[in-house]
């Protein structure tokens, strides 16, 4: 009676070893995705020379530039730049 309690307290053993180390093995993984996911959501934040082009400049005699990038996108109503930091940003408004 006593070796089939040990045998089954082993086999309950084994079991939980598997499903602990599946569930950590699981978690492990998730976070392996997590961190590449807010690597590439970081690269996208930065704004390619494609929308720079457009950005009206002070020095310009006119802001002509704005409204072509309005004649491309008519949801454009204007540009945010905060200094000192990466946001250099059309705004649309849909």
């Amino acid at each position: 009676m006593y070796s089939r309690a040990a045998t089954a307290a082993r086999g309950g053993n084994k079991i939980l070893d598997f499903i602990t180390g599946t569930a950590m093995l699981l978690l492990f993984l998730y976070g392996l995705y997590m961190v590449w996911y807010n690597i590439q959501v970081y690269r996208e934040g930065f704004l390619g020379d494609d929308l720079l082009k457009f950005k009206p400049t002070p020095e310009a005699d006119r802001y002509l530039s704005l409204e072509e990038l309005a004649a491309i996108n008519p949801d454009v109503i204007g540009w945010v730049t905060l200094d000192d930091t990466n946001i250099d940003f059309p705004i649309v408004q849909g």
